[in-house]
């Protein structure tokens, strides 16, 4: 009976002090965030995600020349084909909207990647092309596009 006890009351301390010192991620804004964990093991995760758009001024200068689809391309892949229509918003969006030419990326605490983009009309011919620096210290990132024939 005694070893029993001392079974029992070994595998108690044992599982209080390994419990005590879970590791994972205790930063409660990353995605993965531990609740129960006591340290943090660097293993947090964010989220960082890139909205496109634009407003009613280039939507209709689009139009007159004569651009009917917009497809936007990130890293060489096509992430969204966009039929120009005469509806637009005219402010930015926020990175909860849907409908938008969006992209995301997973990074870790004080990540950065660098990502290339293009946005192309239904003849492939560039519109608009540059550089999208996702970050894990920006969630959202927002890229007008501005007409100018």
């Amino acid at each position: 009976m005694r070893i029993i006890l001392a079974v029992i009351i070994f595998s108690f301390i044992v599982l209080s002090v390994l419990s005590c010192g879970q590791k994972g991620c205790t930063d409660k804004y990353a995605d993965n965030y531990c609740s129960k964990c006591k340290r943090n093991d660097g293993s947090c995760i964010y989220q960082s995600k890139c909205i496109f758009w634009h407003n009613k001024a280039t939507n209709d200068g689009l139009l007159a020349h004569n651009k009917t689809a917009l497809y936007y391309i990130v890293n060489g892949i096509i992430v969204r084909q966009y039929i120009v229509v005469s509806t637009v918003v005219d402010a930015p969006p926020e990175c909860s909207s849907t409908g938008m030419a969006a992209v995301g990326r997973t990074l870790k605490k004080d990540g950065s990647h660098f990502e290339s983009f293009e946005v192309r009309d239904q003849n492939q011919n560039v519109l608009w092309n540059g550089t999208i620096d996702f970050n894990a210290n920006s969630p959202c990132i927002v890229i007008q596009q501005e007409w100018k024939p």
